[in-house]
């Protein structure tokens, strides 16, 4: 089961990083952090539950300094998260040190040749005490490894926990957003917790030279790895809002009044910086969708319409959830749908066919054109027209 959901993890997180990493830097660092978190068990699920040499040793030792990257992005990810952008410096580089370390321990392994590694991986198939025999380090011993990479995760993971405190305490919003990230960084890190205190203590004998121990106890818990390990995949498909992260937008670069019209009934009232500047960014959509029509064009995007408002993407997406109370596309749809029933009660298809008359409208096509149309007024274009000349 852990194979399968730890590959399901990996590519879940290259979807994230493709589709969601531009919009929210943020992604880049979820997504390493889960692909590296799921590494960790593969590791050793080829180590004792499997016969194959080639995949252990494709797979055996060769990540095991990202392990000490993975502390680092979670705690990074979390903090950028709260404050709503990535803070960079010079000296963030420190916490790379652990894993150059460990890296150039591991050097005589990972430049060994294939066949190297093959032999090695069908030892341990043979025999899983022959782990004990086997050297593949300059100067920390590996055993010691097995205990440094979870305490590492741990020592980030207390951290992230502090920031995760700070913010409730001192940046405290009352609204559903706030709300659900809060619980998701929280299952994040209590679940990472439990995964390193397992492998910890796993680690530990082995370094006592149980390896047998070592191995029953990874045994039992296996499917319960599995099992707790599908809750990430399954959260960002339940509740996709996680990968907005918390939008903090203080600049309002406009001084026209808000609209009254415009729906905020999903979100909590309150009256702060951070939610006067949201309402303004909603306004301002409305605003570009009236006055500069972008949906006209076929090829319009969520990703282009952040980029005229000189925005963040998952801003303008959070917008949309929580403010305006309708998803981008079906504004789009609706605004290109009023668009050709204006041309069609002006008679343009005296001079046009039904297609152009779409395409004019910002569809891409003849079909989309005509069951976008009849989805929002229940008619086709050609009995919309039928309809208007009988009134």
């Amino acid at each position: 089961m852990i194979v399968y959901t730890s590959s399901l993890i990996i590519l879940l997180s290259i979807l994230i990083s493709i589709f969601n990493g531009r919009a929210n830097k943020n992604a880049y660092l979820l997504s390493a952090y889960f692909i590296i978190f799921s590494i960790y068990p593969l590791t050793y699920h080829f180590s004792f539950f499997s016969t194959n040499d080639f995949l252990l040793a494709i797979i055996f030792y060769q990540f095991s300094p990202l392990y000490f990257v993975a502390g680092p992005l979670l705690y990074f990810y979390i903090k950028g998260t709260l404050r709503d952008k990535i803070e960079w410096k010079w000296i963030h580089l420190f916490h790379l040190l652990p894993f150059i370390v460990s890296f150039i321990n591991v050097i005589p392994y990972l430049f060994s040749s294939f066949s190297h590694k093959l032999e090695f991986a069908h030892l341990i198939h043979q025999n899983t005490e022959n782990l004990k025999k086997l050297e593949y380090n300059w100067f920390i011993p590996k055993t010691t490894g097995l205990i440094l990479r979870p305490i590492s995760v741990g020592i980030y993971i207390i951290a992230s926990f502090y920031q995760i405190y700070r913010a409730i305490k001192y940046y405290r919003q009352e609204n559903r957003q706030f709300q659900l990230i809060i619980r998701w960084l929280s299952l994040l890190l209590i679940i990472s917790t439990a995964f390193m205190f397992v492998y910890g203590y796993a680690g530990n004998i082995a370094r006592q030279n149980d390896i047998k121990t070592t191995f029953s106890i990874i045994e039992k818990i296996n499917f319960i790895i599995g099992g707790v390990f599908i809750v990430f995949p399954i959260s960002m498909l339940m509740f996709p809002q996680i990968l907005y992260g918390i939008p903090i937008h203080e600049k309002v670069r406009s001084n026209k009044p808000l609209k009254e019209n415009l729906s905020t009934k999903k979100y909590i009232e309150q009256s702060n910086k951070n939610h006067e500047a949201f309402k303004m960014l909603s306004n301002r959509i409305i605003e570009y969708f009236d006055n500069e029509m972008p949906y006209l064009k076929q090829d319009f995007s969520l990703t282009e319409l952040a980029a005229a408002l000189n925005c963040p993407q998952h801003h303008i997406s959070y917008c949309f959830s929580d403010f305006l109370e309708i998803s981008f596309t079906k504004l789009r749809a609706t605004r290109r749908v009023e668009h050709a029933k204006s041309l069609l009660l002006k008679g343009v298809t005296k001079k046009y066919s039904m297609e152009k008359v779409g395409a004019m409208s910002g569809f891409s096509s003849r079909s989309t054109f005509f069951s976008t149309f009849k989805e929002y007024t229940g008619l086709t274009p050609s009995e919309f027209i039928e309809a208007s000349n009988e009134i």
